[in-house]
C-alpha cells in the first residue's frame, strides 16, 4: 500500500444502515396498524346509520399492510350493501371518507414523527 491509499471496511456502517432501515420499517408498520385500527374503530363508534343487525357494524374493517412501493391502509365494508350505505341519499350513511378524513392526518403525523 502507498502512502496515499486507505482502507475502510465498510460491513459495520453497511450492517447498521440494514439494520435502521428494518426498525424504521417495523416503526412504520406499527404506525399503519396502529391507524387501520384507529380507524376501524372509529368507522364503528361513528357510523351514521341505525343498525338492525349489526352486520354492516361488525363488517368495518380496517387493515394495514407492507406493499412494494410502500404501506396500505384499508378501511371497507365486509357486506354487501356496504356501498349501499356509502352511496345512497347523497351519502348520507357513508362513513368510509368520513373516517379517513378524520384519522388519516393523525397517521400522517405518525410517519412523519417516525421518519423525523
Amino acid at each position: 500500500m502507498s502512502d496515499m491509499e486507505l482502507e475502510f471496511d465498510l460491513t459495520p456502517l453497511l450492517n447498521g444502515l440494514t439494520e435502521l432501515d428494518n426498525k424504521t420499517e417495523t416503526a412504520l408498520m406499527m404506525v399503519v396498524n396502529a391507524g387501520a385500527a384507529k380507524m376501524e374503530a372509529y368507522a364503528k363508534a361513528n357510523r351514521p346509520w341505525q343498525d338492525r343487525s349489526s352486520r354492516a357494524k361488525n363488517g368495518l374493517q380496517g387493515l394495514g399492510s407492507k406493499v412494494s412501493d410502500g404501506f396500505l391502509i384499508s378501511l371497507s365494508h365486509s357486506v354487501d350493501y356496504g356501498i349501499h350505505l356509502e352511496m345512497r341519499s347523497n351519502k348520507k350513511y357513508a362513513i368510509l371518507m368520513p373516517t379517513i378524513n378524520k384519522i388519516g392526518p393523525e397517521v400522517i403525523e405518525g410517519f412523519k414523527t417516525v421518519l423525523s
